[in-house]
Order: structure tokens, then sequence, then C-alpha cells
């Protein structure tokens, strides 16, 4: 295994964020010990990698150097997701979220390492022995997820009921035909995990569960287009298509009986993922803006000494703890199976929606400076948006949260 490199110096110019803090993190104290230490290898490998300077190129370039992401995995990061038999970190989800949230403050973007958690969940539940042995000998061998996970259909995004996307049987043949948007690193993987319509045992297509499907990209019928997105630049995206790709039995993630829950719980979780990003987002600006109001002086006066820049401040720090607490609730409900639909939904409704306010409030407080691309909180901003779309967007979670509500008080 190779050493793990890392260089950078700790910002310090006010516009360029504040020097990085220690301590237990965000959500630290939803965590038992263990999960705290994990939280601060993540502050630690933030402190050594995500540098401004770093930062703000591998924006530009579209993404991380091969060194950092060795340096990633050979950390005790790399495999969070896998399960702890698969030598996955034993912990909870609220501390898997933590870490991200921690990586995403450091960075003061959305990062890669991001969308590998949630797709290293997906391996861990579905996929037998064989694949996930396939698959963590390509993540030790080139320390980059060898697959892309498509989700979102074109027609439908994350409705699994609604999904068009779909394996059918024609003939002898398995067929594989649909289309899928917004998948991270969808144009740079040698495989693509297909969330699509099981109808290999049945035609009745309203009634057909999801299951997920192992395709090599090379696959014929295959192709991939590009999406150029406004933010979110270290993670390119694609919209991928699928011609009557004819697919083989091997290469379906468990097995054709899987649940509906077991599918939903992983839309649930990713939209715990996207949350924590978004709460990393979201401290990340406000901690350029508290350093801010310290730094900058009118009139030998510290800006945060004024009551509305005061003011501002406090409802930043406020709305920060009621998004851990809606991620943790979340987190919670998902893991004891308890009002995880509802709780899932309140917190994606409220936390991507609420970083935004917290972004946008941040830049506020830098006045003029905040709205150019010299300063990370204006790339924080940009980069917080897109949490309102990703896996559901709040126009869904409103109506998937109102319908839990009725539904909970109506039976009692």
């Amino acid at each position: 295994m190779n050493q793990c490199v890392g260089r950078g110096a700790k910002p310090s110019d006010p516009l360029h964020g504040p020097p990085q803090k220690t301590g237990s993190g965000m959500l630290s104290y939803y965590l038992h010990d263990e999960e705290r230490q994990l939280v601060e290898k993540a502050q630690e490998f933030g402190q050594e990698h995500f540098t401004e300077e770093n930062v703000s190129r591998w924006y530009r370039e579209g993404g991380i150097p091969d060194s950092v992401a060795e340096a990633y995995r050979c950390s005790d990061l790399g495999y969070l997701g896998f399960k702890a038999e698969q030598g996955g970190p034993d912990v909870s989800h609220a501390a898997q979220i933590a870490v991200l949230a921690e990586l995403t403050r450091s960075a003061g973007a959305i990062i890669p390492f991001q969308s590998q958690i949630l797709d290293f969940q997906i391996v861990s539940r579905f996929a037998n022995e064989q694949q996930i042995a396939l698959i963590l000998d390509r993540y030790r061998e080139t320390s980059r997820p060898c697959f892309s996970t498509a989700i979102s259909d074109v027609e439908s995004g994350s409705d699994l009921n609604e999904y068009k996307t779909a394996v059918f049987k024609e003939g002898d043949r398995l067929i594989l035909r649909g289309e899928k948007v917004f998948v991270a690193n969808g144009q740079h993987t040698p495989y693509i995990m297909v969330m699509a319509k099981d109808l290999t045992e049945s035609c009745d297509y309203t009634r057909a569960l999801p299951s997920f499907w192992l395709i090599p990209a090379s696959s014929e019928g295959v192709s991939a287009l590009p999406i150029n997105k406004i933010g979110q630049k270290m993670i390119p995206f694609a919209a991928l298509r699928f011609d009557d790709v004819e697919v083989q039995p091997e290469w379906r993630l468990g097995t054709p009986h899987q649940s509906m829950a077991q599918f939903q719980s992983v839309v649930d979780f990713g939209r715990c993922i996207v949350c924590g990003g978004s709460l990393g987002l979201a401290q990340a600006a406000f901690e350029d803006a508290v350093h801010h109001a310290n730094a900058r002086k009118i009139r030998n006066r510290r800006i945060g000494d004024f009551q509305q820049i005061g003011l501002m401040l406090t409802d930043m720090n406020s709305k920060l703890v009621n998004m851990e607490a809606h991620i943790y609730h979340a987190c919670h409900s998902i893991e004891r199976e308890t009002d995880a639909k509802l709780a899932v939904a309140l917190m994606k409704k409220y936390v991507p929606e609420t970083a935004g306010e917290v972004a946008a409030a941040a830049m506020q407080v830098f006045g003029g400076a905040g709205y150019t691309d010299s300063s990370r909180v204006g790339r924080i901003w940009i980069d917080s948006r897109g949490g309102q779309y990703a896996v559901g967007t709040d126009q869904i979670m409103v109506n998937i949260a109102s319908r839990a509500i009725l539904d909970k008080y109506a039976q009692q």
C-alpha cells in the first residue's frame, strides 16, 4: 500500500476562510467517543489537504488529484460506507454524516467523497461477496470507486414507484432500457451501478420493485453526456442513456426479491448525505463570516459589534443548531425504522434551504468582497443551492412530509 501524501498550509486570509479549527466537530454531542475520534480524523485530513489554494484549483479542474484520493483511502476514513466486516468503520449513520460534514466544512465545497460514501453504502447492502471483492480490489488498486451510481430517472427523479428505467426479458436475454441524470462521475468509471425497475420475473410494471445492476460502461448501448452544472464543480455529472443494453444475471446486486423498504432506505440515506454536505457548507460560511466580522473594522470598531451584523450571526448560529438536530433525528429514525419517511422529508426540506440562507447571510457580512471569485463564501453559496435539488426537491419533500403528517395524526 502506498503512503498517504498531504501538503499545504492553513488559510488565514479573511476572504479565504479562517484558520482550521480543532475539536469534536459538528453533530459531536450525538456521537460516542470512537465516532468523535473519527470526526477528528476528518478534521486532520481537511487541515492537511483542503487548503483554499488547493480547493480552488481542484474546483477549476473538476476533481481532486490521485494523491489526495489515495491519502483518503489510506486514512481511517477511506472505507466509510462499508460494513465493519467488509473493512469499514463500525459507526452510526450520524457519524458518517458528521465525517462528511467536517470534510465539506474544511473544503468549503461539495467534495467527491460525498457520493463515494453513498456508493459504498449501496454496495455493502446489496452486493454479494464476489462483487464486493471486485469493487474492493479495484479501490485498493486505484483509490477511486470503480463504479458510478445511477439512481435519478429522467422523468421521475428519485420516485421509485414511477421509475421508467427497467430490466426486462426479451426471449432468453435480459435487456436494460432507460435514461438516468445527475450521475456523479458517470463518464469516468468502468462500471455503472444502475437502479432500475425489475421486470425479469413479471410483466406488471406498476408493481415491480427496483433492483441494482453493475453494468460495464463499455457495454453496447451505453452512452453518456456531460452535464455542465453551475456549482459543485469538483464532482463531474453526466446523463446516461441505456438503449437495449444486454445484461447478465450475475450483474445483479442482491436477489430479485428485495423489499421496497430496503431500496427506500438507500434513498433516505442519500438525502442524509446531501444534508451532511449542506451542513458542512453552512458551517464553513458561518465561520468565515465570524472571522471576517472580527477582522473587518470601521472607525476602529469590529463590524461584528454593529447590532445588525450581530443579529445575522446569531440567526446563522441558531440555524446551524437546528440543522444538526434535523440530521440526527433523520439518521436515528432510519436506523430505528421509526417515522423515517417523515423525519427524512422534514430534514431534506429544511437543511439545504437553510444552508443557502446561512451562505447568503455570510456573503452579506462580507459585503461586496463576498460577491467575487476571490472569496470562498461565494463558492459556498453556489454549491449550497444544489442541495435543494439533489435526491428530491424541496417541493417533493413537502409533498412527502405533508402526507406523512396527515397519515400519522389520522391514526391517533
